[in-house]
């Protein structure tokens, strides 16, 4: 039967493009197609939905949020992120305010900077503020508990007697 140009049945409006059908007995939605996935909007009784064609688009089924895009912009006021295992898989991002703190990668290269700490894209560090450093070595200097010898030992400057010895 038709009525306005949609034709029915005991389950199903349809319009007669076929474009748009509305079914009770499992109580879908299919606009533009009612195969799942494919081109146009389909929403199911269960809670899933398609709305895209068959590469792209936005898709929940099976307890999954699937987004598929060449192109994703995502701009809110307020953005959570949870999960036990979230990977961000990109060659280049940045986070923060490139006037004030940050952390970016460009192919091979990575930048941080805060205040009093930037780590340049070439390998520089500039800091301020105040360095401790426990133990360790920096350049040809071994930094020990209270001394700081060179590697070849002519040179030890000794805080805890007050020395310093050039060999």
């Amino acid at each position: 039967q038709k009525i306005a140009g949609f034709h029915f049945t005991e389950t199903e409006l349809t319009s007669s493009n076929g474009n748009l059908k509305f079914n009770s007995s499992d109580s879908s939605i299919g606009l533009k197609s009612t195969t799942f996935g494919n081109t146009g909007i389909q929403l199911s009784g269960s809670g899933e939905f398609h709305v895209g064609d068959s590469t792209s688009g936005i898709r929940f089924q099976n307890n999954q949020l699937q987004i598929t895009s060449s192109e994703l912009d995502i701009t809110t006021g307020n953005a959570t992120l949870s999960g036990s295992n979230v990977e961000i898989l990109t060659p280049n991002f940045f986070f923060g305010d490139l006037s004030t703190s940050f952390i970016s990668s460009s192919e091979t290269n990575i930048e941080i900077s805060s205040s009093g700490f930037h780590l340049k894209p070439g390998g520089d560090a500039i800091l301020s503020g105040s360095i401790t450093v426990g133990q360790g070595t920096i350049g040809s200097w071994d930094i020990g508990a209270n001394t700081i010898e060179s590697t070849d030992d002519k040179i030890i400057l000794d805080n805890t007697n007050k020395t310093i010895k050039v060999v």
